[in-house]
């Protein structure tokens, strides 16, 4: 496939993650399984077409989602990795988050979403 023609099916493809991402946090609720999965999936769309700070905006919300669940909310010392972290502060092509991240906080989706980037 041409890169013009891939860029537009991971255009499509974030249309359609985003949409069911509008679905999933309406009708589900934004603690859903499926609403991080979704998040994770548009993120990665995102890092294909080099969107790299959309994609950070989304993989941060769901390792916060994620971080909150397990610790409860942010504040002070109680902060997600990602705000701890001496790495990178944007994602970029090839940027492996797993590295960083605790195993108990990485769920099936986001693993397979950080290692195809």
């Amino acid at each position: 496939m041409s890169e013009p023609m891939r860029l537009r099916a991971f255009a499509l493809w974030s249309k359609y993650y985003q949409r069911a991402l509008e679905i999933y946090e309406l009708k589900l609720g934004p603690d859903d399984s499926n609403v991080a999965k979704t998040k994770n999936n548009l993120a990665s769309c995102y890092l294909k077409q080099g969107k790299y700070k959309e994609a950070e905006i989304l993989y941060k919300q769901v390792l916060t989602r994620a971080h909150e669940r397990e610790f409860g909310a942010c504040d002070g010392d109680n902060k997600p990795i990602w705000q701890v972290s001496k790495g990178p502060t944007s994602l970029r092509p090839n940027y492996n988050l797993i590295e960083i991240l605790p195993s108990r906080h990485v769920m099936g989706s986001l693993s397979d979403v950080v290692q195809n980037i």
